[in-house]
């Protein structure tokens, strides 16, 4: 059978813009990632915080609804009986154990005050405990082979033989990572704004929370592209998956365990630097500077709510030390793609 017309040809099929030629490449590692059943388990656990978050910011907004607590119930003395047919409001006995009569007179004169406090710090403390684990645990899973199987397989070479270039390559290989912190941080913190929203006397509660919303944006961003970019520089210095997830869970377990060691020892525990050699502790702080815990937790200052602990560390630090990473991970994975490359 004769070979006639061989050579290029006019590509005649659809073009994407080049500002998408990294999406095939999201989407296929999305979906390859989809195949690992724990995964798909934790994508699940990771909403499952959403029910007694929920119901702790319905309390919260009951109790930042003007009037819902009075100072009737305040001016009893403690073990007193109230009258016959009285009976007490559980929120107001909620907010009689929970925030004192400082904040219940300002719960009268300025709702909306200690409604911004609660709020902050609650998404403080969701973003700080749950779901911090869980990316930990989703990037140890999707992270280390999305570039180390690429560097077995020798892929490079297929990869740019395309029309993309390295940006190209790293965006849609970080694209898997954003896409899979975005399901289990960003999407699950934004539905739990919404449904507070929602549960809120009115909806004066969004301006006086519209704020909030920016900083769990923010928070995600702190929290999902630095560990992002620093999986990936692991994932691209070897051709062996399970070699990037040791590097990347010994960051973070060793890091803490050194923190904890630090903390114990009467000559470091009061340093203001020790919490750099833990991961989450500098994600911690720099959450807690994102949202303005200690800032808003002074109009709760003689609440539990405000019990923030007597180390203080520096939020601007912490920050500084998360873009540090996420320049030099980014720096070392451009080296590394490219090194394939290179004559």
């Amino acid at each position: 059978m004769p070979i006639y017309e061989f050579g290029y040809r006019h590509w005649e099929g659809r073009l994407r813009p080049w500002w998408l030629r990294w999406f095939p490449i999201t989407r296929m590692g999305v979906g390859l990632a989809l195949q690992n059943r724990m995964l798909r388990r934790l994508m699940f656990v990771a909403w499952l915080p959403l029910a007694y978050f929920g119901a702790a910011f319905f309390a919260v907004g009951k109790m930042t609804e003007p009037g819902a607590i009075t100072t009737s119930n305040f001016a009893v003395p403690p073990g007193a009986r109230l009258g016959p047919g009285a009976a007490p409001n559980p929120f107001e006995v909620i907010g009689t154990k929970m925030l004192g009569m400082s904040v219940s007179r300002m719960l009268q004169e300025d709702p909306a005050a200690v409604r911004k406090a609660a709020w902050s710090w609650s998404f403080y403390q969701y973003m700080r405990l749950s779901q911090l684990l869980i990316l930990f645990l989703v990037v140890s899973i999707v992270g280390p082979p999305l570039i180390s199987q690429d560097v077995r397989a020798k892929s490079f070479l297929m990869y740019f033989s395309k029309p993309i270039t390295r940006w190209d390559y790293l965006l849609g290989k970080a694209g898997v990572l954003l896409a899979f912190a975005m399901s289990v941080t960003l999407g699950p913190a934004l539905v739990l704004y919404a449904i507070s929203i929602g549960f809120s006397p009115s909806l004066a509660a969004l301006v006086d929370t519209g704020l909030i919303a920016v900083r769990i944006f923010a928070a995600f961003a702190v929290t999902a592209v630095p560990a992002t970019l620093l999986v990936l520089f692991y994932s691209s210095l070897t051709r062996e998956p399970r070699y990037a997830i040791f590097a990347w869970v010994a960051t973070c377990i060793l890091g803490e365990l050194f923190y904890l060691a630090l903390v114990a020892s009467p000559a470091w525990r009061d340093s203001s630097w020790i919490f750099l050699v833990s991961p989450r502790q500098i994600v911690a702080t720099a959450l807690g500077a994102i949202f303005d815990v200690r800032g808003q937790a002074q109009i709760l200052s003689d609440t539990p709510l405000a019990m923030l602990g007597d180390r203080a560390y520096s939020g601007t630090t912490a920050l500084l030390a998360l873009l540090v990473v996420s320049i030099v991970s980014l720096l070392g994975l451009l080296r590394r793609v490219t090194a394939p490359l290179r004559v």
